[in-house]
C-alpha cells in the first residue's frame, strides 16, 4: 500500500463526483417503477398502467457506473484519511461519517420505507384503503426492527471495506517492499491513458469469470455476499491505490469524452445483445469493459469541469448525503398518488423525480443545513460563500 508524504489539496472534482453519483440515486429510483423489467425483490413496485423499456435502459445505464464510482471515490478518501491524517483519525472519521449515520438511519427509515412500500403496493393492486394497509405491518415492536438494509447497503459495504482497508494498510506498512511493488504494478496499468480501461477491464473480467457471474449484485441483508463484496471491493481498492498515485488525477481528463461516449455505445450494444440472449462470459466481458470505460470517462469529465472550488457545488456535496438517505421512501410513495390519473409514463416519472427533488432540497435547506443533523452527517455547519 502507498505511503505518500505530500499533503493533498482538497480535490473538488472528487467531491463533486461523489455528490452527483449520490444525486443520481433519485433518478434511478424514480425510473425503476416505470420500467418493463421484473426486478423481483430488488424493486417490487411496478406501475400496472404505464411502463416503458426506456426506463429500464435509463436505470441500467446509471447502475452500470454509479456504485463502482462510489466505491472508487470511497477508497481514495479512505486512503487519504489513513495516510495523511493517521490510522486512528481514519477510524474516528469512518465511525462518525459512516457507522453512526448508518446505525441511526437504518432504524429511523425502516418503518417509513415499509409504510411507503406497502401503501404503494396496495394502491397498485387496487386497494380501497391503502393507508390502512400501510399500517398493517406494524403490529408489534419487533416489526420496527429492520430485516434488511434497504438502500443503505452502500454505507454498510463501505464500512466493511474501510475496516478491511485499515487492517491491510497496517500490514503493508510493515512490508514496504511489497507496497512498492504493488504501486509500481498499479502505475504500469495507469501509464497509457487510452489503455487503462482495457487493462482494468481485463482484471475485472478475470474476477467475474472466476466467480462465474456476469455481475454479482448486493443483497439487502446485514452481511454482504462474497461475490458482491469482492466485486465492489475491487473498485474500493482501485481508489485506495489511486491515492498513492494521485499525480495521475489531473491527467484523467485525457480522452474523457471519448471514453464516456464509447462506454455508452458499448452499453447500449450490450443491452440489445442481452435482450437477445447474451449471457455468460461474453456478458461478463461486456460488463467489465462498460464499467471501466465509464469510470475513467466520467471521472475525467469531473476533473476537467469541476476541479475548481465552487461554493454551490460544496453545498450540493454536503446536501447529497441527506438526499441519499431520505429519497427512497419518497420515490416509493409518490407513484401511488399518480395511479389512475391516465398521465403518460414520462410525465409520471418527471413528477416523481421533481417532487422528490423539491422535498429533499426544501428539507435540507430549512431543516438540516446549519442544524445538528447537518453536523452529524457532514461534520460541520455549511455556510455559503
Amino acid at each position: 500500500m502507498p505511503d505518500p508524504n505530500p499533503r493533498t489539496e482538497r480535490l473538488h472534482a472528487l467531491d463533486s463526483l461523489r455528490a452527483i453519483m449520490m444525486m443520481l440515486g433519485l433518478v434511478l429510483h424514480s425510473a425503476v417503477t416505470y420500467g418493463d423489467l421484473d426486478l423481483g425483490s430488488a424493486w417490487s413496485l411496478k406501475d400496472p398502467d404505464t411502463t416503458s423499456q426506456w426506463f429500464d435502459l435509463l436505470s441500467g445505464y446509471i447502475h452500470a457506473f454509479r456504485m463502482p464510482i462510489f466505491f472508487a471515490v470511497g477508497g481514495f478518501f479512505g486512503a487519504l484519511l489513513f495516510y495523511e491524517r493517521s490510522p486512528r483519525a481514519m477510524v474516528m472519521n469512518r465511525v462518525k461519517r459512516l457507522v453512526l449515520p448508518f446505525a441511526v438511519s437504518v432504524f429511523l427509515l425502516w418503518p417509513v420505507v415499509v409504510f411507503a412500500w406497502t401503501v404503494t403496493t396496495a394502491t397498485m393492486k387496487g386497494s380501497q384503503a391503502p393507508l390502512a394497509v400501510g399500517l398493517g405491518p406494524f403490529t408489534t415492536l419487533a416489526s420496527l426492527v429492520p430485516s434488511n438494509t434497504m438502500h443503505l447497503w452502500f454505507l454498510l459495504y463501505l464500512i466493511f471495506f474501510s475496516a478491511v482497508g485499515y487492517v491491510i494498510a497496517l500490514l503493508f506498512q510493515r512490508l514496504p517492499g511489497r507496497s512498492a511493488q504493488i504501486r509500481t504494478l498499479y502505475e504500469m496499468f495507469m501509464y497509457v491513458p487510452w489503455l487503462r480501461p482495457l487493462l482494468f477491464a481485463g482484471l475485472t473480467f478475470g474476477l467475474l469469470a472466476a466467480m462465474g457471474e456476469p455481475w454479482p449484485e448486493k443483497t439487502g441483508g446485514i452481511l454482504p455476499t462474497w461475490a458482491a463484496f469482492l466485486n465492489y471491493g475491487s473498485f474500493y481498492l482501485f481508489g485506495w491505490l489511486l491515492f498513492g498515485s494521485k499525480h495521475y488525477i489531473p491527467g484523467l481528463d485525457q480522452f474523457a469524452w471519448s471514453l464516456t461516449v464509447v462506454g455508452a455505445v458499448v452499453f447500449f450494444t450490450k443491452a440489445i445483445a442481452q435482450s437477445r440472449g447474451l449471457d455468460g462470459l461474453l456478458l461478463a466481458a461486456a460488463n467489465a469493459l462498460v464499467v471501466w470505460l465509464f469510470l475513467f470517462g466520467i471521472c475525467g469529465l469531473f476533473v476537467r469541469y469541476f476541479s475548481g472550488h465552487s461554493p454551490r457545488m460544496r453545498y450540493v456535496s454536503d446536501a447529497s448525503y441527506w438526499f441519499y438517505l431520505i429519497h427512497l421512501p419518497l420515490t416509493a410513495l409518490i407513484p401511488a398518488s399518480l395511479m389512475g390519473t391516465g398521465l403518460p409514463v414520462l410525465v409520471k416519472f418527471v413528477i416523481v423525480l421533481g417532487a422528490t427533488t423539491v422535498i429533499c432540497w426544501a428539507s435540507y435547506a430549512y431543516l438540516v443545513c446549519g442544524s445538528f443533523v447537518g453536523v452529524f452527517l457532514n461534520g460541520r455547519r455549511f455556510e455559503m460563500g
